[in-house]
């Protein structure tokens, strides 16, 4: 029989420390203006990354994987897009371009080098043992079967708090999951987004999920949007609405635009948006920064940042003069002179 679920009159019950420690930060997220903004990631929180096309979704999970890995923390990754040790390959690229200081190859010459037995052994070695050492506190589960459904997933993540101590699981990414049988989109997102809190409140792990977003500049060439909205993702509102916090990424095209000057070719200007926090709100809601990808080492510069404050469809953004993010930041520009109207 069914019992009733314990009331708590006026939280006289609830030990304030337990409460602490339920929204401790835990981890960080690996991009220094985040890190710097949000202090981290909190054991409460249930994280959405939307990703425009070219700002490498599973980029964004590596380096989160990766930051906390440094720290000893323990990540649990699962990744529904690549095949086994694709990751371990990219950082493994990495670490070998930075030890024979070739940045001008990519990840194809690399794998091209090593068929045609052309690579540096020697090099090849120290990097796989530097790749190593940094993935040692990073555990992946793979596709194994056709189908990942809901239910696969509610498995696994069991089996994680079960068997592991993970401190932090990446979900790269949601959208990768199979619908069950008769499921419809809208009820496989809700289905998926309220069991992944649901096991989050039980388990208290917080999870960060990667999701893909839709092409929306797509005919939209005099006013196109510049930083998704949080109407961007592909699937169910409910995506949005049951996660805790929800960040956005896309790459700042625009190249030839006054902001974009003095870049080198190696730096990709990329918008990182806060589009929703439960606990900050309105503080870092509206404001998104522009920071420096370097493709030589595969990470955000943690100087090159400039601030902007941006509109709700993310079609209209104003340059932020100060580093304040919030009710006291200055702008450059008046309301009418908004990049990108």
């Amino acid at each position: 029989m069914l019992e009733h679920s314990k009331i708590y009159k006026n939280n006289d019950e609830l030990d304030i420390k337990e409460i602490f420690e339920n929204n401790e930060i835990v981890a960080k997220y690996g991009i220094p203006c985040l890190d710097n903004d949000l202090k981290g990631i909190l054991k409460s929180d249930l994280i959405l990354i939307g990703a425009s096309t070219g700002c490498g979704k599973s980029t964004i999970a590596k380096l989160i994987a990766e930051e906390n890995a440094k720290n000893d923390k323990e990540i649990t990754v699962i990744s529904l897009e690549n095949f086994k040790g694709d990751d371990f390959l990219e950082n493994l690229f990495q670490e070998y371009k930075t030890i024979t200081k070739n940045y001008n190859i990519d990840i194809i010459d690399f794998i091209s080098l090593y068929q045609q037995g052309k690579i540096e052994k020697k090099s090849l070695k120290i990097a796989e043992q530097k790749a190593r050492e940094r993935y040692k506190n990073i555990s992946y589960i793979y596709r194994e079967e056709e189908d990942y459904t809901t239910e696969q997933l509610k498995e696994d993540v069991k089996y994680i708090f079960r068997e592991t101590q993970t401190d932090l699981i990446i979900l790269d990414h949601v959208d990768y999951l199979d619908k069950e049988c008769g499921e419809n989109d809208i009820d496989h997102i809700t289905k998926l987004m309220s069991t992944i809190r649901s096991m989050q409140l039980v388990y208290k792990i917080p999870m960060v999920c990667i999701s893909h977003l839709r092409k929306n500049n797509i005919g939209n060439v005099k006013n196109p949007v510049l930083i998704p909205s949080l109407d961007d993702f592909i699937g169910s509102s409910n995506k949005t609405k049951i996660a805790t916090v929800v960040i956005m990424l896309s790459p700042d095209e625009d190249v030839k635009a006054e902001r974009n000057i003095g870049l080198k070719n190696y730096e990709k200007p990329t918008f990182c948006c806060i589009r929703k926090h439960r606990k900050l709100g309105r503080k870092v809601v509206g404001y998104a920064k522009r920071i420096i990808f370097d493709l030589r080492t595969g990470k955000y510069d943690s100087e090159k940042i400039t601030n902007f404050q941006v509109n709700y469809t993310g079609n209209q953004i104003n340059e932020i003069e100060n580093e304040s993010v919030g009710y006291n930041a200055n702008y450059k520009t008046s309301s009418k002179e908004l990049i990108g109207v």
